[in-house]
């Protein structure tokens, strides 16, 4: 993991349910961080004020990120804040 970037992630509750549903610590550490670089890197969603989303995929899946999950999320960077709000399958 970088250490010389900070970012605190701040689960949704619905987030996090299904987060423990679908990801193992070490995932979710790996999921961590990928986002401290590349935040960035997730689609706008319209309409949404500057939701992002972008794909992950889930350990013993062969197709990909395809076979994954997308995350929701919205990034106040300037705060170190990067909020995590759902799962879509």
């Amino acid at each position: 993991m970088n250490t010389d970037k900070f970012i605190t992630f701040i689960e949704t509750p619905i987030f996090e349910e299904d987060r423990k549903a679908l990801l193992s610590d070490e995932e979710y550490q790996a999921f961590q961080a990928y986002m401290l670089d590349n935040f960035h890197l997730g689609d706008f969603i319209q309409h949404t004020g500057g939701c992002q989303k972008i794909r992950w995929k889930l350990s013993g899946n062969n197709k990909g990120k395809s076979g994954g999950v997308r995350i929701i999320y919205y990034s106040l960077t300037a705060k170190g804040k990067l909020y995590l709000s759902a799962y879509v399958p």
